[in-house]
């Protein structure tokens, strides 16, 4: 029996927004809101800053990207607040999960890939 090189053999999914809601976007509207500042504004900045910093590519600390986005704005919340803040806006999604179980039972390897660094 050969090998069918199209054969689909390993799924990959990403974690924010596809196997679970995306928290760093709300997280950092809601991080916003709580300092009476402009959501959308402390978004571009968090996501330009994210990657300014180097966390996203791991040459930098969590500290060092939040103390970043208070040096930008002023806001003076700590670390573990601003995290979570993230964190709990990271919602699996039952049916995403559902479909990783049915396609690693069917014989496919079944992974999960982010760039949410220590997230």
């Amino acid at each position: 029996m050969t090998k069918d090189p199209a054969r689909i053999r390993a799924v990959l999914f990403d974690y924010g927004g596809v196997v679970a809601d995306e928290g760093f976007a709300a997280g950092l509207r809601a991080i916003a809101r709580r300092h009476g500042l402009d959501p959308a504004k402390v978004f571009a900045l968090g996501l330009r800053l994210v990657y300014h910093t180097g966390y996203v590519t791991g040459r930098a600390s969590e500290h060092d990207f939040w103390q970043a986005l208070r040096d930008s704005t002023g806001m003076t919340s700590p670390d573990h607040l601003l995290t979570n803040m993230v964190l709990d806006r990271f919602s699996p999604r039952p049916a995403m999960l559902d479909l990783a179980d049915r396609l690693q039972r069917a014989g496919l390897l079944v992974a999960i890939l982010s760039d949410q660094s220590d997230w």
